[in-house]
């Protein structure tokens, strides 16, 4: 799963075996989301410089306006 981070399950595991034991793991009641990205989290936190922190505002309206109204 590693090897293909942005894929689904069972994209990711390549076979029946291997994607049974993945929802095996993430089925244990002692498995939780803290643990998995612990490692992540502490790389993160070890590398150097600014971490920067995104966010996009923009707003997309899809409706159209009727004929003969004035414009947005």
């Amino acid at each position: 799963m590693s090897a293909a981070p942005g894929k689904p399950i069972p994209a990711a595991c390549g076979d029946w075996a291997a994607m049974k034991a993945a929802y095996r793991f993430f089925d244990n009641p002692r498995v939780t989301q803290h643990s998995v990205l612990a490692g992540h989290f502490a790389a993160t936190a070890a590398s150097e410089g600014p971490v920067l922190l995104l966010q996009d505002t923009a707003e997309f309206i899809y409706s159209r306006a009727k004929p003969g109204s004035p414009p947005c």
